[in-house]
């Protein structure tokens, strides 16, 4: 088969040119799309099989060096490691508050579920970058949502309000990795529409800004003190804060 076309071109009878024009082969350009497609289709699959077992793998390799870190930063000691499993149980799924899409990490029966997702490891890496665009940002930090739930399972056998309860751990989560930002305007949402975001992102947001400058000035003895004096009925997230922070300086 030839690859080029030849056009001949005539003037009064006499050959005044030749045109050699490309020919495209669609059998050929449709076998190497196909090909491609394959390749692509192998890569992103295998690529996030191991991202999500990387999850497993990262538990099993840190979790006694997180609970070291909490340990030397806010005087946790562990006398004991959590089961970690990856992956919900079918109850859990479908029992949780809020958007089940949302929901990364669950702290049960004094076992800690972490959803069965692509993982962010530590670190601005060009593996993070490639998964979060594959995923469209379906993904979770592994360290700072293991960091969160190795609290709930510290505090496991204190009541608290959920509130606050959320809002310690994250706030010690978010210390762990060095995420401290913090949600602007906060202070606009109500109790009200607090009660309708349960765990859902803005949820845990609003909770650790609540929670922040008071263990930002009182360490673990702010934490203990807010866990042990939740916000009254009815009363604005702000007042408490403030209230909180006056009565922690006592």
């Amino acid at each position: 088969m030839q690859p080029f076309r030849i056009q001949l071109e005539y003037r009064d009878g006499q050959l005044i040119n030749i045109k050699l024009q490309k020919k495209i082969n669609w059998r050929l350009a449709f076998v190497g799309f196909f090909c491609c497609f394959f390749v692509l289709t192998l890569f992103y699959m295998f690529f996030l099989t191991f991202a999500v077992n990387d999850a497993e793998m990262y538990v099993h390799s840190n979790i006694i060096r997180l609970t070291k870190m909490q340990e030397q930063r806010f005087g946790m000691a562990y006398k004991e490691l959590p089961i970690v499993v990856i992956g919900f149980p079918t109850e859990l799924s479908t029992t949780s508050p809020g958007n089940k899409s949302t929901i990364h990490g669950v702290f049960s029966n004094n076992i800690i579920y972490l959803k069965k997702l692509p993982v962010l490891l530590p670190g601005h890496t060009l593996r993070n970058i490639v998964l979060y665009l594959l995923t469209w940002g379906n993904v979770y930090d592994i360290e700072q949502l293991l960091h969160h739930e190795l609290v709930h399972f510290y505090f496991r056998n204190t009541t608290f309000n959920s509130l606050v309860g959320e809002g310690i751990a994250e706030y010690i989560a978010r210390e762990m990795v060095n995420n401290t930002i913090i949600l602007s305007n906060w202070q606009n949402v109500t109790r009200t529409k607090l009660v309708s975001i349960v765990a859902e992102p803005l949820y845990y947001e609003i909770a650790y800004a609540v929670v922040k400058p008071i263990v930002d000035n009182h360490g673990k003895t702010g934490i203990i003190y807010v866990l042990n004096h939740p916000p009254a009925e009815n009363e604005e997230l702000l007042d408490y804060q403030k209230r909180m922070m006056k009565e922690v300086a006592r």
